[in-house]
């Protein structure tokens, strides 16, 4: 990772608690007789195609390949087929780097997904953050996960978790830190699920 500052080991630390955010999540909203065993997929509830500024979360993976992140993160736009995101060029869909569009195609992707509501939200809010992320495109990936202030960059949960205080709503879970991954927009009590599956 570029310009965070941090060891090894503090990375590592926050790889495993985002993992652990991400699996209390699905759990919490797994019903007891859908647990099955480690491996195989289930849906926990299906989530529907997002309106504007809702959150796609993915649970695994991330936009720049680095081993401290947990998932990525997309806002969805005015036009509930296209998302905003930010990817590092070379884990881009689409081969560019930063903050884009994409067809917004996350109902249907593989594996463990989730999307978010906002639990202060109006249609007003929704489509001003998804406005506010739209006008970010262009700009590049930044690298400096532990710089979620910088305004000139933005990597994929920053992106979001900014449109979203741009409307006065922080949904960062542990706001006093200067990072915001994917985790902890699922697990900021600002959010909520609307639906995820688990795979």
């Amino acid at each position: 990772m570029k310009a965070s500052g941090l060891t090894a080991d503090d990375l590592q630390y926050y790889a495993d608690r985002d993992k652990n955010f991400m699996d209390k999540v699905i759990k919490d909203n797994l019903p007891a007789s859908e647990i099955r065993s480690k491996g195989t997929r289930a849906t926990v509830y299906s989530p529907k195609p997002g309106e504007p500024g809702e959150i796609w979360v993915s649970t695994f993976g991330n936009s720049s390949g680095s081993s401290s992140l947990v998932g990525h993160a997309a806002i969805v736009s005015n036009n509930k087929s296209v998302t905003i995101e930010s990817f590092a060029k070379n884990y881009s869909p689409i081969g560019l780097d930063g903050v884009q569009r994409y067809p917004n195609g996350w109902q249907n992707k593989p594996g463990g997904k989730i999307l978010l509501g906002n639990r202060v939200s109006s249609l007003q809010k929704r489509k001003a953050a998804a406005d506010w992320a739209s006008s970010q495109v262009g700009k590049p990936y930044n690298w400096n996960f532990f710089n979620k202030w910088d305004t000139s960059r933005y990597y994929c949960s920053q992106l979001v978790w900014r449109a979203w205080l741009t409307q006065g709503n922080d949904i960062d879970y542990v706001t006093i830190d200067s990072i915001v991954t994917p985790a902890e927009l699922v697990n900021s009590s600002a959010t909520v699920t609307l639906g995820a599956t688990n795979g």
